[in-house]
């Protein structure tokens, strides 16, 4: 895949190749200069920014097209391209993504956006789902 064509009918040489979807870039005199978009995307030709994903929300992959690439970091939850909300406090996920959160398990608690659940200290339990370091008792 080249990282420049041309989008102008009748083009007739370099100064009119523009960068791709996926790509970004600033003219430069000899001619246009395409870089990948890393963590983000470009949907459109000719654009010289990438485009970051929203907040919460990212993906480790280049050369991409669509906000629908960025999925929700582990600890929220959204559709995908979308803003992500944090999981509620006691629960948990550990993936990227649109996958549900789960619940902490007994002598388990996690605060807001967990990615995971912490065990209580030694010699101490709480309930499930515990939101806070307080109820391990």
């Amino acid at each position: 895949m080249s990282t420049r064509e041309t989008i102008v009918v009748g083009a007739s040489g370099h100064q009119d190749c523009v960068c791709v979807p996926g790509f970004a870039g600033l003219p430069v005199p000899e001619a246009v200069y395409c870089q990948e978009c890393p963590a983000a995307y470009a949907d459109v030709h000719n654009t010289s920014e990438c485009v970051p994903c929203p907040e919460h929300v990212s993906h480790a992959q280049t050369k991409r097209t669509n906000v629908s690439v960025c999925l929700c970091d582990p600890g929220y939850s959204g559709p995908d391209g979308c803003p992500c909300v944090a999981y509620s406090a006691g629960t948990f996920k550990a993936e990227p993504g649109t996958d549900a959160c789960e619940d902490c398990c007994v002598n388990e608690y996690a605060y807001a956006a967990a990615a995971v659940c912490v065990v209580c200290h030694a010699n101490s339990s709480s309930l499930p789902r515990s939101p806070v370091v307080d109820n391990c008792l």
